[in-house]
């Protein structure tokens, strides 16, 4: 979801700098971004390693986001 409101965001910011101009209809630029931060999303789901598995800046990086979200009562 991260990512595919962060393309959304880029995608939206070029826009009205006619960047994408080539597109033929005039909502297209957000499903760019969909599409894009999906297939981002997808491939780095794809190359992390599991959380048993993790050393180093991975195990870091899942720790953290353990510690951010805990989990419901």
């Amino acid at each position: 979801m991260l990512t595919t409101a962060i393309f959304c965001l880029l995608v939206g910011g070029i826009q009205p700098m006619w960047l994408l101009s080539f597109l033929p209809i005039k909502g297209a630029g957000f499903w760019v971004g969909i599409i894009l931060g999906g297939v981002t999303a997808l491939i780095l789901n794809r190359i992390r390693p599991r959380y048993a598995s993790t050393v180093g800046k991975w195990r870091g990086f899942y720790d953290f986001l353990l510690r951010q979200m805990p989990p419901p009562d």
